[in-house]
């Protein structure tokens, strides 16, 4: 990196953060125009939800406005591409919101909510739920498994999206040095020096405002960002809800058993060594692929 980024070999070049990403590409081919971190987030994981992300994006540039761009915005357009990968249209999107007044955290709150719905932990925070239900309306998540790293040279996090499938250590030291990272021990730190450290879980975040030097966790972040305007009010003065509609009961005529199990895809590997297995012990099943090879540790093998 010191040979492509001269700064880096500058001994007088310093900077309050740095944001690195190193992971190999999975679902597009690696380009440089592609190379993270990108210009707000780097991304480790895949948006699974991709195609309906931008088909959605795609059908809203027609009614898009903001008093930043007026007349502008339509040199913005497009806001996302099928030929960029899926980390590349997430910055896309996300650099939308944060162009337009929205700090990160909260542009992420709208793009990657967490499971809120049913959540005992935010039982005490009715306001961030009210959040999420006003902007549940009009955007959908982008879901992951996602670890997202994010700044905007006023503010640096990260945050997991709400399946929490990707790991995300921190560590606090008492010099101020705060580091997130995929496993513990990315940075060498002193056990001495560690003040705190922990993980993240689904859908919480962690960052600095690198203006007042402060480190906000997950509650803080969301009860300021979900403080900022009276979304339950707005939910309640303007939202209808429709009720449930009664449906006409529908009869299905009998079908022998070999008809119906065709129709949803069963074999009989199914029916003998899946379904008869669970219905015998109430549990899943468990097989073994019969992989006798040594675990790499033991192996003398090279791996």
């Amino acid at each position: 990196l010191g040979e492509f980024y001269r700064d880096l070999q500058n001994p007088d070049y310093e900077s309050q953060f740095a944001v690195y990403h190193r992971r190999f590409s999975t679902n597009t081919m690696p380009r440089w125009p592609l190379a993270q971190p990108m210009r707000l987030l780097g991304h480790n994981g895949e948006i699974n939800t991709l195609l309906g992300n931008i088909n959605w994006m795609r059908a809203r540039e027609g009614i898009l406005s903001h008093p930043v761009w007026g007349d502008r915005l339509w040199d913005l357009k497009p806001f996302v591409d099928a030929n960029n990968s899926d980390s590349a249209n997430l910055d896309n999107v996300m650099e939308l919101l944060v162009r337009t007044g929205r700090e990160p955290s909260e542009s992420l709150m709208i793009m990657v909510p967490e499971a809120y719905q049913n959540q005992p932990l935010l039982k005490d925070y009715p306001e961030i739920t009210d959040f999420y239900e006003f902007h549940s309306g009009v955007q959908e998540a982008w879901d992951g498994p996602a670890l997202l790293v994010f700044s905007d040279g006023k503010q640096v996090g990260a945050c997991l999206d709400r399946n929490g499938l990707r790991p995300a250590r921190y560590c606090i030291t008492k010099g101020g040095l705060i580091i997130v990272g995929s496993e513990a021990g990315v940075v060498q730190v002193e056990e001495s020096e560690i003040i705190e450290k922990g993980r993240l879980g689904p859908g919480q975040m962690i960052a600095v405002n690198l203006e007042e030097s402060e480190i906000l966790k997950n509650w803080d972040i969301k009860r300021k960002v979900a403080g900022k305007c009276n979304y339950g009010e707005w939910l309640r003065k303007y939202r209808q809800d429709l009720e449930r509609q009664p449906f006409v009961g529908t009869e299905n005529p009998p079908l022998p058993d070999l008809a119906i199990q065709k129709a949803f895809g069963y074999g009989s590997e199914d029916v003998e060594m899946v379904i008869a297995d669970m219905a015998s012990l109430g549990k899943e099943p468990t097989f073994c692929m019969g992989d006798d090879i040594p675990l790499a540790v033991i192996s003398e093998q090279p791996h």
